[in-house]
């Protein structure tokens, strides 16, 4: 229970992170915005890696855990609503649908990326080495996969356009809550089924294969790593039938993304028909 606990307080923080760095998306930009939530995340990440044992520090390590995943949570919230927001305004009309079917694709190869550094480790290491210092390489190869997703993203072109926030101050969060309150409940509900069945697959799957039924950690044909990457495999190969399924319908109505709480999310303009002659 307590870590269940521990990992579960960054899904707290993931909310006000996202009205955190919503806002500073729309006053200094996606760029600024995108950068600061990568920087938090690496940082917690190698942050993970040097933290004391139990035996070493005793409730403080407790305590820096929760810290460090709060701070991991805060960044995450920051970042969904951040990339959905920049890919929207990024990808050409037609193509909307196939640009953001890559957030969630990104996503879930993080975890099968994820799962297989951690087989891999639990391959080439003794219990007693995986318990001593085996579990903390994951989490510092973040240091050179941060410094290349840095590299990376301040190459990209700034989507964030000033002139269009040019008007009077606005509380964009309050606003949501004022205006739109019933779409603001359907969306969050909509995100929890998806994202509560998916965390099931991704995250909790290989837990009860190993704990309840038996299963190696080890990276076997059969191991529960294995079956953890084949389920993120598998999610990601869907990706193809969601972009399909989203430019069928994306002459729909749009509504806001619910992991863009701060108000940036701009629905796109409808075309009108040329004038007659």
């Amino acid at each position: 229970m307590p870590k269940t606990a521990a990992f579960g307080t960054a899904y707290l923080m993931r909310p006000l992170g996202g009205i955190v760095f919503g806002h500073i998306g729309d006053r200094f930009g996606r760029k600024k915005a995108l950068l600061a939530t990568l920087a938090c995340m690496g940082l917690g990440s190698m942050a993970m890696g040097f933290l004391p044992t139990h035996a070493q520090a005793g409730i403080w390590a407790t305590v820096l855990l929760v810290f460090v995943r709060m701070v991991q949570g805060f960044s995450a919230g920051g970042e969904v609503g951040g990339s959905a927001t920049f890919i929207s305004e990024s990808a050409p009309r037609h193509l909307e649908a196939t640009y953001g079917a890559f957030t969630p694709l990104g996503s879930t190869m993080g975890f099968a990326m994820a799962t297989a550094v951690a087989g891999t480790v639990s391959a080439f290491t003794t219990d007693v080495q995986l318990e001593s210092w085996g579990w903390r390489v994951p989490f510092l190869l973040a240091l050179p996969l941060t410094l290349l997703c840095l590299w990376a993203r301040t190459r990209v072109q700034e989507t964030h356009d000033d002139d269009a926030d040019s008007g009077p101050a606005q509380a964009p969060v309050v606003a949501v809550f004022r205006r739109q309150p019933l779409a603001l409940l359907q969306s969050v509900g909509i995100r929890v089924a998806c994202n509560g069945t998916a965390y099931i697959g991704l995250t909790y799957m290989s837990i009860h294969l190993m704990k309840s039924l038996g299963y190696e950690r080890t990276p076997e044909p059969r191991s529960a790593r294995t079956r953890s990457c084949r389920c993120c495999s598998t999610r990601t190969s869907a990706s193809p039938v969601s972009r399909w399924a989203g430019t069928s319908v994306s002459s729909l109505p749009a509504a806001p993304p619910p992991s863009s709480p701060s108000g940036s999310w701009r629905k796109p303009e409808t075309s009108s028909p040329p004038p007659s002659s």
